[in-house]
């Protein structure tokens, strides 16, 4: 399929073509130049991977598309490995470089921020892997990182116990990808400033 295909099939289904998802999946395309591009973000991994960049709303839209692809969406690359034809040695190096990337992709990190350093403290106590505590003006926060293997119920719950804290206690908190590189602990602390 091509890129018009697989918004006006979005479309239909969701009232949104949702181009950026499908531009993000199919980004290896012009590296491999074959379906072998598939194996690194046509998985369960990769969609979770679209929903940190884009949110929840872009599940669908990135499940359709594999399924458009596939006809079935598998959990990880993995799963793939029938479907996985390099044509040359040098796109199947590039093809593994890219999965071992991906590895890290359900580690999470929250952010949060408050005006309040004891409650900014009671957090840091909370959590396994923090860094420092960070000042800026009035504001303070830290970051706490949460290893999750795969985005199930049971491996989130420490880190849902943790924003359920943050909650409690009137503290801001973002939560994301450790790939998503648009939210800086400083900038956050400093304007709360979530996304690009």
């Amino acid at each position: 399929m091509n890129q018009q295909q697989y918004e006006k099939a979005c479309f239909e289904k969701f009232g949104e073509s949702w181009p950026e998802v499908h531009r993000f999946l199919d980004q290896y395309f012009d590296l491999t130049r074959s379906m072998s591009h598939r194996v690194i973000l046509h998985h369960r991994q990769g969609i979770e991977l679209v929903v940190a960049v884009f949110g929840e709303a872009a599940r669908g839209p990135a499940e359709q598309h594999i399924e458009l692809d596939f006809g079935f969406v598998a959990e990880s690359p993995g799963d793939l490995e029938k479907y996985y034809y390099p044509t040359t040695d040098e796109e199947d190096q590039m093809i593994q470089d890219k999965i071992k990337e991906m590895s890290p992709v359900f580690n999470r990190q929250v952010l949060v921020r408050s005006t309040s350093k004891s409650q900014v403290e009671q957090l840091y106590q909370l959590a396994d892997h923090v860094g420092e505590i960070v000042q800026h003006d009035e504001h303070w926060g830290f970051s706490a990182l949460f290893e999750i293997p795969r985005p199930t119920k049971a491996n989130c719950q420490k880190m849902n116990v943790f924003i359920g804290h943050a909650i409690g206690l009137g503290v801001e908190h973002c939560h994301c990808s450790v790939l998503a590189i648009w939210t800086s602990l400083e900038e956050f602390v400093s304007t709360g400033k979530k996304e690009p």
